[in-house]
């Protein structure tokens, strides 16, 4: 995207400039962007494994061989004495061992697609400059104006910016009620004019939200409340800015936790609690 404007009003113009006399400015940005279906890639490669994610059965290993069932016994087969058999109360169910296995691969393939994105942008801007600039100028192609002057060329602006930045944010469902996103952000800015160049760099990581909701089923809460949601989230930011290939003169640091919740009650008031 490319984008152009300019002022030539005649408040612009001082004693012996010319009529075209006006401030110009341009920038274009280039940005990518690739969203990647990462859970869909682990659901390939445990199905390629043999490993079932969507069945919550439990199969008996290979090779064995099952218990038999059905009405009377068979030729050979011995119906089992449970006359004297004294009851097994010492334990409960238990607990089949490849249920956190199968958990996991659940989750991996939950996880949301992931969004990447990065663009970069340049801009820059002339001050009283004689006449409009040619299209290269005005499409952000170039930041030569295309002018020429009794002086020489009109070639310099008076600032010069560029920017890159880096995005990416996913997210997981970890259980019907639990729900995990997570973004990062990394951006670097280069101001330029004729006397200084300077540079900025800002990361926002971690920027994490975590939302439990149906909080109503547990405890009280179900007394009180129709529905409940529950979220915190985290994140910190920091920037540096200095002259350009120095070290930074200025560091700022933030880090901010914000947990809030949001309930409706019996009589369908909708209440919500929230300190930063």
């Amino acid at each position: 995207t490319s984008q152009y404007a300019e002022d030539s009003s005649p408040n612009v113009r001082r004693p012996g400039d010319p009529r075209g006399t006006r401030n110009v400015n341009a920038n274009h940005t280039v940005a990518l962007k690739v969203k990647y279906d990462i859970g869909n890639t682990f659901s390939t490669i445990f199905r390629r494994l043999g490993v079932d994610v969507d069945s919550g059965d439990d199969r008996p290993p290979p090779g064995a061989q099952p218990p038999a069932t059905g009405g009377a016994a068979g030729a050979g087969s011995v119906a089992p004495d449970t006359s004297t058999a004294p009851a097994d109360t010492t334990s409960g169910p238990r607990a089949n061992p490849m249920m956190l296995v199968r958990k996991f691969t659940q989750v991996l393939t939950d996880i949301r697609r992931v969004n990447f994105s990065v663009s970069q942008q340049n801009g820059s801007n002339y001050q009283r400059i004689p006449d409009r600039p040619g299209y290269g100028y005005q499409f952000g192609l170039s930041t030569d104006t295309g002018i020429n002057t009794p002086n020489g060329p009109v070639n310099q602006p008076d600032t010069e910016s560029e920017s890159l930045k880096f995005n990416a944010d996913s997210g997981v469902e970890l259980t019907e009620s639990i729900d995990v996103a997570g973004r990062y952000q990394h951006t670097i800015t280069d101001q330029v004019n004729r006397t200084s160049e300077r540079r900025s760099v800002s990361t926002t990581f971690p920027d994490v939200q975590l939302s439990w909701k149906n909080l109503e089923r547990l405890g009280l809460f179900g007394a009180f409340f129709t529905q409940t949601q529950a979220t915190v989230n985290l994140k910190q930011f920091k920037q540096e800015s200095g002259r350009r290939n120095e070290d930074p003169e200025n560091t700022r640091t933030q880090l901010t936790l914000s947990p809030s919740l949001l309930f409706t009650w019996k009589n369908d008031i909708k209440s919500n609690l929230g300190v930063s």
